[in-house]
């Protein structure tokens, strides 16, 4: 067990951008779950990173013992708002996490709570009329703003961008996007913790992310999916780092090769009715999660761990949900001479996304379009293009399987 001294030394680190801190909204929400004396704590923290000094610097700024510290060391630890590192010295580091916001927050079932057992339903109750943001005036009027794309319009991928503050540069980023997802993470973080007691605040949001997006391309029920984790889960690393991404994808590789588990049956989308060959394709890309579906295309001959790569690329990177990916990776392959490349399925995958293709039939109907538009040099606009036409142009590309 590590013992902490007054005479040892810290520094205080910023994980999150702190500038815009809003102590109201933390003494509103966080203090009755941590108590007066860590809530303070907290703040210090807040307000001193970068400082360097003795464990007795911070007991006498905020006059309290030892042991009242280190107490308020582990509740902050434990909502997730700090993590704390010792080096061979002996010298400690606190990392201080910023608190969530309202929404955050008021999602967050543990945390809503302990909030609730704290104060009380009726307080609770009240908390939530207090920074329920009103928007009911504003819809009984018409909304006459102008859009981003009205006044930047040479600006064509905004919607897709960010900014990176490590490269200084813009990014593709579409993660603000809904894409719909039978994972129930609610019951992902139950059987976590009851099989492996790991608590939900030990996962970082990107963590979740990868989870969530293995979980889709595997098709992998939520018990699954959290004994996966907990196989590799690694409590000591820092928060961020406790679920290894390459270990974990590999484990999901492996298991579903080998076929050794049941996994959850995904829930089957309204089908298209017709009984041609397009439409059968249609009603399987809907059904099939991608590994499968690229298996099936190859013969029931699982793919190669590159390929899985891609199709987890699609999944996490550009938010595509699965029929897209299977309309996307069907389309690669027998318009590309059965060769899937990462560069080309990424570019033409966030062609997809900014044209908000969400099924696979208007994403093979876009492909086609633009297949079509290059083969003559768009001789022939989209407005001519009757759609039934396109449906059996489709079904050449897509193949005439039964």
């Amino acid at each position: 067990m590590i013992s902490m001294e007054g005479k040892n030394l810290y520094n205080i680190t910023s994980q999150s951008y702190l500038k815009n801190f809003d102590y109201s909204l933390f003494l509103n929400l966080y203090e009755p779950i941590l108590g007066p004396e860590a809530t303070v704590t907290y703040f210090y923290f807040v307000n001193n990173v970068g400082e360097n000094g003795q464990i007795d610097d911070i007991l006498m700024n905020l006059g309290l013992t030892l042991i009242t510290f280190a107490n308020c060391k582990k509740r902050l630890e434990a909502l997730g708002l700090l993590d704390s590192f010792i080096d061979k010295n002996n010298k400690f580091t606190f990392a201080v996490y910023a608190a969530k916001s309202i929404s955050e927050f008021f999602d967050d079932v543990i945390l809503c709570e302990l909030l609730k057992r704290n104060i009380g339903e009726t307080r609770f109750n009240k908390l939530i009329e207090k920074f329920k943001i009103d928007t009911s005036n504003l819809k009984k009027l018409d909304n006459i703003s102008s859009n981003f794309d009205e006044v930047y319009d040479d600006f064509k991928l905004n919607k897709e961008l960010k900014f990176d503050p490590v490269n200084g540069d813009l990014v593709f980023d579409n993660s603000k996007k809904i894409v719909v997802n039978n994972f129930n993470n609610d019951e992902f973080f139950t059987v976590l913790y009851e099989n492996g007691r790991i608590y939900k605040e030990s996962i970082s949001e990107n963590e979740l992310k990868t989870i969530n997006s293995l979980a889709s391309i595997y098709q992998l029920n939520e018990k699954i999916m959290a004994d996966f984790v907990i196989e590799v889960f690694d409590g000591q690393a820092p928060k961020g780092k406790k679920v290894d991404e390459t270990k974990l994808k590999n484990v999901c590789f492996n298991r579903s090769k080998t076929n050794d588990f049941k996994t959850k049956n995904p829930a089957k989308p309204q089908q298209k009715s017709g009984k041609s060959n397009l439409a059968k394709r249609i009603n399987l890309m809907q059904t099939t999660e991608p590994v499968e579906y690229l298996k099936l295309l190859q013969n029931n001959v699982y793919p190669i761990k590159s390929d899985i790569n891609i199709i987890y690329s699609l999944k996490k990177d550009l938010n595509l949900n699965n029929e897209v990916i299977n309309a996307l990776i069907d389309y690669v392959l027998k318009t590309y001479d059965n060769v899937l490349t990462k560069s080309l399925v990424e570019k033409i995958g966030a062609s997809l996304v900014r044209s908000n293709i969400t099924t696979a039939e208007d994403a093979m109907n876009y492909l086609l379009k633009n297949k079509t538009n290059d083969a003559q040099n768009d001789k022939k606009s989209e407005n001519n293009v009757v759609v039934d036409e396109k449906i059996e142009s489709i079904d050449d590309i897509f193949g005439d399987e039964e």
